[in-house]
Formats: C-alpha cells, structure tokens, sequence
C-alpha cells in the first residue's frame, strides 16, 4: 500500500485545485441540510464519495453514469439532500443524517474527476492486482480533500452562538436549494462537462 501521509497530504493538497470544486461543493449541500448534525454529514459524504471512487478507479465495478443513469442520479442527490434537511429538522438519529450524506457523496464520486498526482497514481496503478487493498488508500486520499469539509462542519461546534441559524429553515433551505442545482446540473447532463473542464483546467 502507499505510503500513508504522503497519499493524505496529496489528498489535502488537491482541495487548491480546481478539479476538487464540484465536490467539495456538493458536500457544502449536506453540510447546510445537516444544521448542527453537520460533522456527521461530513463523515456520511466522505464515506460515500471513498466508496465509490474506489469502485470507480480501483476497477472494482462499474458505476459509470450514462445519460440515463445522469438523470436518476440528480433526482438522488436532490433526494437526499431534501431528506437530510426533513430528518434533521424532525430530530432523528444522527446515522439517517449521515446515510443520507453517505448516498449524496456516493452521487459526487460518481461525476468526479479527480487530479491524479505522483502518490495517487501509485494507488490506481496497483489496482488492477490488489483491488481491495486500495480502499484503504483511497479512504486515504479522500480523507485528505475532506479536511476542509470536515472543518467546515465543526464551526456550529466550535461556535455554539451560531448553532441557532445552523439549525434554521433558512439554512436547511439553502441546502435544498444547492442540492437541487446540482441535481439539475447531473440530469442535464452539465456536471460531467463541468467536472471535465475543471480537470483540464488543473492539469494545464
């Protein structure tokens, strides 16, 4: 397996790279719907977006998105992020906020396109021998791009003042609101352009 820290400094090091934006933006989403349960969602979307990268680029499955799959997957995202506010707001269990951010990540991975450095080429590079032993390494890397979602959703924690307004129907809506953005972008077909040119972008 690759070494450790430097795949994770690799990982943390992409957050100032453009093809990092689309998402770590949708994790912003969850992170609203979430309100004070936010570093739950944070947990849920990176566990959900480690998982399916490494389906992804470790050639474990195919989780392509067609055209169809595209449309669906919108409809998913807005889903859970519409989800992640109601379940929130009716005070459930924080693992149903989690699974939620857990599916909306999984949707994010699946349109990402990742800057592949020195430390995760290594990763993909074994793959194709030791698929499952990558999974760790790509929690690794994952785990790196989200130490400013992770960040982020420690502010109501460390702030208590604003727990208030992490927990209101205005917060709550402007998760919805993104999240049903960047369903719209996914079912049009416009996240995957996106993603393709910030990918050339960061590698110019």
């Amino acid at each position: 397996m690759t070494a450790s820290l430097p795949l994770f400094l690799e990982g943390a090091g992409s957050i100032l790279q453009v093809c990092t934006v689309p998402l770590l933006l949708c994790s912003v989403v969850f992170l609203l719907a979430a309100g004070s349960d936010s570093p739950f969602a944070a947990v849920g979307y990176l566990v959900g977006a480690a998982i399916v990268a490494w389906l992804r680029f470790g050639g474990v499955a195919s989780v392509e998105l067609s055209r169809r799959g595209a449309v669906v997957a919108g409809f998913v995202l807005a889903g859970a992020a519409v989800t992640t506010a109601v379940v929130r707001a009716g005070g459930a269990r924080r693992y149903l906020v989690a699974s939620m951010a857990a599916v909306g990540g999984s949707v994010a991975a699946m349109a990402w396109r990742p800057c592949v450095g020195k430390e995760l080429a290594k990763v993909l590079n074994g793959t194709g021998k030791h698929p499952f032993g990558s999974l760790g390494s790509m929690f690794l890397y994952v785990g790196g791009i989200g130490l400013l979602t992770i960040a982020i959703s420690l502010i109501s924690v460390a702030v208590p003042r604003i727990a208030p307004f992490s927990d209101s129907r205005v917060t709550a809506g402007l998760g919805i609101g993104l999240g049903a953005v960047f369903g719209l972008l996914l079912a049009l077909g416009l996240w995957a352009d996106v993603a393709e040119d910030l990918l050339v972008r960061s590698s110019a």
